[in-house]
């Protein structure tokens, strides 16, 4: 292989992986009321589907870029696709819940071995001066395979198989793979020291802070378990200030982010990424309430993901010339009016109406996390941006998975709680367990059984309780989603400096 052309098959082969993983993000939601029918699934064992990845990516996501600059980029790489090949297999074989997940985390610690080390392959095969048209491309692809995912989600679930959004995967890991045992050169490991006290402190603290939360519904708010969980985990948190200040090599190099901009940008990264999760919710409502169909769901997020591709230049230009707080600022506007907007037309079955929320709604992200991830990285010491990367993607996956809990234990909460009430009010539906009821909009075989015996004016008044509680559920977690946005906004102007302004090398 010429020398002038490798570096464009490793492009080619580390691009496959990211596509994995951003179809893997976007597709899956879409999929969620099928798979609930097509499994029986709880509503919470249905979060738990998305939440194991994330978490597992969170927890896993540095390490895995720690290990690969020890062990050798292309030897984690590959164990990475392989480990994800292997959860996605599974994923689509699953005939239970217990069994989705465990495959799911599977597939994100593979994620998490893929995300750090393809990017560092590409840097290592670009010169600088190319390493901005590399990355550029390499990102660019990803986000056209996070746009089409839903459609594609949506197709799969109405016309094939729910299975196929994971099976799909097999083929592309299987490209991917060949192509980095072809083009892709060993990259010697470097001896250096893997802070496991930092990586076990870290990990324990997001486990013991997202696992509660996620099962509070369940345990109980206020149960000892999920209260000792989470000071438990704030008390890990805690312990880990101590020991990544002490470490030699820290797993976090925490003192990095002492500088107030820094500050305020990985605020907005964290606010962002935790009301982003609501959107798993919107592919969900789409079908149950609106009744669209999985592949009209999937045209309407796919229609909230294209602003990005435009919107993310014209965020860059805009850091270059006025700093990243006016970016910022705009961002958390467009998505804060968004919301607000979108809490006015949740039974307002309009399709333009939507838009006209969703839309902006995918114009504000690129404009947060465009001069974020810039001005995080670019106020950082250049031989520190590679642990500064890492720790920000963590700490953005963390937002996540800590969102996805949150949204996911209120939702299911006051839904489940609305919906007891109502069937209190009718003396045929007064002893129907709620439990047994989860899933009615998403017609499980075990929701429809539990109404069956009742005449049928009483079902049809069972599924219009659930339909007002669900209802209910979801104005709830979207005005927290824009009360974090406003957070976010406060955060942003409390600490960017005004006068920041990016230096490029």
């Amino acid at each position: 292989m010429k020398a002038k052309n490798q570096k464009w098959w490793i492009l080619v082969a580390m691009t496959s992986a990211i596509s994995m993983i951003f179809i893997d993000i976007t597709v899956l939601p879409v999929a969620l009321p099928t798979i609930q029918r097509s499994l029986d699934i709880s509503e919470l064992g249905l979060q738990w589907i998305v939440n194991a990845f994330t978490l597992a990516l969170t927890v896993f996501v540095l390490a895995g870029g720690r290990l690969g600059d020890m062990l050798g980029l292309r030897k984690v790489f590959c164990w990475g696709l392989l480990l994800f090949t292997v959860g996605s297999a599974f994923c689509g074989l699953s005939n239970g819940e217990t069994w989705f997940i465990f495959s799911r985390l599977f597939q994100g610690v593979g994620g998490a071995l893929l995300l750090p080390t393809s990017a560092a392959i590409i840097i290592n095969a670009f010169p600088p001066a190319e390493r901005g048209r590399a990355m550029g491309l390499y990102v660019s692809i990803g986000s056209v395979f996070l746009a089409v995912g839903p459609l594609l989600g949506g197709v799969f679930s109405q016309y094939l198989s729910w299975r196929f959004i994971f099976w799909i995967n097999i083929p592309i890991a299987l490209v991917g793979f060949l192509l980095t045992l072809y083009a892709v050169p060993q990259f010697e490991g470097h001896r250096r020291r893997f802070d496991y006290r930092g990586f076990i402190t870290a990990s324990l603290s997001i486990c013991f802070l997202v696992i509660p939360l996620m099962q509070a519904k369940k345990w109980g708010w206020t149960s000892p378990l999920t209260l000792g969980m989470i000071i438990l985990g704030v008390a890990l948190l805690a312990l880990l200030l101590i020991i990544d200040r002490k470490a030699k090599d820290p797993y976090l190099e925490i003192a990095l982010f002492k500088n107030r901009t820094i500050f305020g940008t990985l605020g907005s990264i964290f606010c962002t990424q935790f009301f982003l999760m609501i959107t798993v919710f919107w592919a969900i409502y789409f079908q149950n309430i609106y009744g669209y169909t999985p592949t009209q769901a999937g045209a309407l997020n796919l229609l909230s993901n294209i602003p990005i591709i435009f919107a993310a230049p014209l965020a860059g230009w805009l850091l270059d010339r006025k700093g990243p707080l006016l970016p910022i600022a705009i961002g958390f506007s467009c998505v804060i009016l968004a919301l607000i907007w979108f809490l006015q037309l949740l039974e307002v079955h309009n399709i333009w109406l939507l838009l006209s929320a969703i839309i902006p709604f995918g114009i504000g992200i690129p404009f947060i996390f465009t001069p974020s991830f810039t001005a995080t990285l670019s106020l950082v010491p250049a031989q520190k941006r590679g642990v500064a990367s890492g720790t920000t993607t963590m700490l953005r996956q963390f937002g996540g998975s800590l969102g996805l809990a949150i949204f996911a234990s209120l939702y299911i909460g006051t839904s489940q709680s609305h919906l007891a009430q109502s069937l209190q009010k009718n003396p045929q539906t007064e002893n129907i367990s709620v439990e047994s009821l989860e899933g009615l909009l998403s017609k499980t075989p075990e929701a429809l059984a539990a109404i069956a015996p009742l005449p049928k004016k009483e079902q049809e008044f069972v599924k219009e309780c659930a339909y007002k509680a669900t209802v209910s559920a979801f104005r709830l977690i979207n005005g927290l989603g824009a009360a974090v946005a406003l957070l976010g906004l406060l955060c942003a102007v409390i600490f960017i400096k005004r006068s920041t302004r990016i230096a490029h090398e």
